[in-house]
Parts: structure tokens; sequence; C-alpha cells
């Protein structure tokens, strides 16, 4: 559930109002400590599902329906396949912080989690504040009672405070002389709070409204903008019921692009977290639960599909393609060196396709291999600043992406010749007798030409000096040399279909 919502956090202030802090206890009064979803912003379960899956869904999938109902076994399978790097997970610093004090005071601390123990160890030697681990292993998930009797066998029955996030720890609560507490659902705070024992809030914010709208990354909405482009070369632009449907058909795109964006975080998870500039992207920081992202890749992309089928059956055709071929490309295809920038470019051109088939208005192939080429060239520039920037780290490789340093000046000549090659499509078109008797004044086409020349050779200029952002279309969005390019660019148009 979202924790946007003024009347849930006034329930909850009200009700923490009776609720006395954490004591700092005797010397030897031991703290136990939950990981997912208290220790770290997140579940290292569905993280490494998600990690697992953008490299081999089928057998994510297998291991995920073998194992469902014994949980333990899932946990100890996935672990065998995915590695959780400790120094890059988002912690909870408020509670890391309050720990490392209370360490200093001499409480003994330990992990308690129902994460498996390849991933709780390597957190624990990576914090320093352990003097020992509980997990879950092969034999049992370390979750409820279970976790409770493990902790009884690790410290007796001495009195001890327990901090977690979960009904599930309510058995553990109830044990503790002491609790501490993190982001805990509303149904869960009225069941912790008739325990009436010492309690301490360590809550962050997650799964806000403003993260997830973030995370939907609506900048790259300006994309979808390629859905219009058959009304205007049809020179259909004063008819509002065409643009109206472009106009859904815009929505449709955008609601399925955001979507797949957060499948795509998802899968580049711990990728992400090794990057200077993604690892703040709210799913890699912890900002959005993975199940948060799931749910509303679900929603997104069914409605998507709902309104596209409202407006014509062959829009939603187009779209359930668009959505399948996107999914494919973040599961498989963006490790596929070279298929990756030619999958990128053919989904811009589906947009394209989508507005066509919103419209019913018939694309011709010049403006489809004007944006092939267009496209094929702005997604070498973001694979080659990636390169260029990670070259400069000193890293040989990029990331899962596939490539190698070596791969620059090659992916460099592709982007190059796909840019000029866009730019003689487009003069070649504005030559056509058959496109000049459609134009009152053809020849100011050719200034469209001449300023798109401008900006892929400074695009690239950029990229090869390290100044380009890793996605050209931010730095489009944020570049006033390209606000002035893309205004004299609809000039030269405007003024070519004057009368």
């Amino acid at each position: 559930m979202l924790d946007d919502s003024a009347s849930q956090r006034h329930a909850i202030e009200q009700e923490d109002k009776n609720n006395t802090v954490l004591t700092h206890g005797p010397k030897q009064h031991p703290i136990i400590v939950d990981l997912d979803g208290t220790l770290i912003k997140g579940d290292l379960l569905v993280e490494s599902l998600c990690q697992l899956g953008s490299r081999s869904l089928p057998r994510a999938l297998r291991l995920l329906m073998a194992h469902a109902k014994r949980p333990e076994r899932l946990k100890d399978e996935v672990s065998k396949h995915v590695t959780i790097d400790a120094a890059t997970l988002p912690y909870n610093e408020k509670l890391v912080t309050w720990l490392g004090e209370r360490a200093v005071d001499g409480h003994p601390l330990y992990l308690a989690t129902a994460s498996h123990r390849s991933i709780a160890e390597p957190v624990a030697d990576h914090l320093g504040l352990f003097q020992g681990v509980m997990a879950s292993d092969a034999q049992r998930n370390l979750k409820g009672a279970t976790k409770l009797k493990a902790i009884e066998g690790e410290i007796g029955q001495q009195s001890f405070a327990y901090i977690g996030d979960d009904r599930s720890d309510l058995a553990i609560w109830s044990a503790a002389s002491e609790i501490g507490t993190v982001n805990l659902r509303p149904s869960v705070i009225s069941a912790v709070n008739e325990l009436r024992k010492p309690r301490q809030t360590f809550d962050f914010t997650q799964d806000s409204y403003r993260n997830l709208l973030a995370a939907m990354r609506p900048h790259q909405w300006v994309k979808n903008l390629l859905v219009f482009l058959p009304v205007l070369a049809a020179h259909s632009w004063g008819n509002m019921g065409l643009l109206a449907l472009s106009l859904l058909s815009f929505v449709c795109f955008s609601m399925s692009a955001s979507g797949i964006y957060l499948v795509n975080d998802l899968a580049d998870i711990e990728d992400d977290r090794h990057h200077p500039k993604k690892q703040h992207r709210p799913i890699a920081a912890g900002l959005i639960r993975p199940q948060t992202a799931l749910a509303a890749t679900v929603v997104l992309n069914l409605a998507s599909i709902l309104i596209a089928l409202a407006v014509a059956p062959s829009l939603a055709l187009v779209v359930a393609i668009y959505i399948a071929a996107t999914s494919i490309y973040s599961f498989y295809v963006k490790t596929k060196p070279g298929i990756d920038i030619l999958w990128l470019a053919s989904l811009y051109a589906l947009r394209v396709v989508g507005g066509a088939a919103a419209t019913g208005i018939e694309i011709s192939s010049w403006l489809l291999s004007f944006c092939v080429f267009f496209f094929l060239s702005l997604a070498a520039a973001k694979r080659c600043s990636e390169l260029v920037m990670y070259a400069e780290k000193g890293r040989s490789v990029s990331g899962r992406r596939g490539y190698q340093i070596g791969d620059l000046e090659v992916m460099t000549m592709i982007g190059v010749i796909s840019a000029y090659s866009a730019v003689i499509v487009l003069m070649i078109y504005t030559q056509d007798p058959l496109i000049r008797q459609m134009y009152p004044h053809p020849d100011f086409l050719m200034i469209s030409g001449i300023v798109l020349l401008y900006w892929l050779n400074r695009v690239w200029l950029k990229v090869r000096r390290g100044e380009m952002h890793h996605d050209p279309i931010v730095f489009a969005l944020r570049d006033r040399k390209s606000h002035y390019a893309l205004g004299l660019m609809f000039l030269a148009f405007a003024a070519s279909t004057a009368s």
C-alpha cells in the first residue's frame, strides 16, 4: 500500500503517541534485528528472483513453481544462481546509525532473517556490527515461530529487544522485552500496540506516489510523441478527431512504457546499484518495493491494452506487441550486443505504427526508414556514453549490456553512419516529386535536414567527450541548444506548409 495517505499517517501518529521509546537497557541486553524491510529497504528474495529472471526467465519460473510451497528450498536454490553485493544494498541509515551507537554502549547485536544465509552473512560482514547471524538455509525458513526458536537457541532465555517490520514478527515481539518497528502497516500497528511494550520506530519513506511516478520515468513519455507523426505527415494536424485518437495512442504507449521501465529496473537492480547515476533510481535505492513495482506494472499494461481496445483493435494489437517486445528486450535482448540497438530502433518504429493504427492513416516507407536510422543512432549513442563512462572508471565491460570498452570505436561508427543515413533519407524525401507536391514551399524542408545534421553532430561530439547524459532523450530535454534546434525544425516545417 502506498504511504502518501494523510489519513493513514494521522492514524499511525495517534497510535504511536502512547508508545515508549526503546530503552538502552542493561549492558548485556541483546538486540536482534531483521533484514528485509528493516535493516535494508527491500525484499532480497524478490530481488533475487528478478535478477535470475533477467538472466534466465524459464529457470526462475521453474524454480518458483517447483518450490513455491517450500520457501527454504526456493531461497536455497535461488542463492546458487544469484549474488548480492552487500556493499551496494540500500540500508536503513537511521537504524544502522542507532545500532552503531548501541554497539558502542556494549549491547550484543544479532542479525536474524528469513533471507538465505548466503545473503545475510555478507551483510553482517559489511556492517561489522553483529556478533552472530541467524538465517534461512535449505532445511528451515527462519520466519515467525521458527525465528523465535533460533533466537532462544542463540541467546538463551535472557530478555532481548527485537526490531522487525512484518506481521510474522508478532510472535517474536510477544517474547521480547522491548521492540523496534519499521514501516508497519496500519493493521499490524494495532496488534503491536496491544502488546504494551516499550517501542521505538525506525521508519523510512517507501512506496510514495512521488517515488513511484519517478520510477515510471514520465520524462521518457516524450518518445511517444512519435504516435503523432502519421497525422503530421498526412497534413491532418487540423483534424481534431485524429489528434484525439493520436492522444489516446500516446496515453497507451506511455502507460505500457512506464510499466516496462519498472520491470527493467527490477531486472537491472544489481547493475544499477553499481552505476554512479542509476543507483539513485527509486527501485535500486529501495524507495519502491519490488512487489509494488510488479503490481504497478500489471495495472499499467492492462490499462493500456484496454484503452487501446476502446480506440481500435489494431492499436491494441500493436500495443500488445510493444509490451511483449520490450519485455523480451529487458529479459534477453539487452545483453546481446548489436541486436539490442536494432531492437530499440524497432521499438521506436512501433510507436509510429501505433499512431497509424489508431488513426487509420497509412504510413510511408520514408517515415519508417527515417525513424529506424535516427533512433538507431540514438541507441548507439546511449551505449557509447555508457562505455565512455566505464572507460573513465577503469572498467573493462559495461555491466549486463554485453559490450566491452574495445567496442567503443565500432559503436561510434554505427551511430554516426546511422545519423547521417537518417539525414540522407530526410533530404531525399524533400526532393521526391510526389512529396514536393504536398508542400507549398518544399525547399524549407531542407532547413530541417541541415538543423538535424547539426544536432546529431553535436550529440556525437558530446558522447565522445564524455559530456553526454547516459540517455540522449534526457540530454535533449535539458539542453538549451537542443530546444533551439527543435524550434528551428518546427518553424521550417511550418514554413513549408504555409499557403
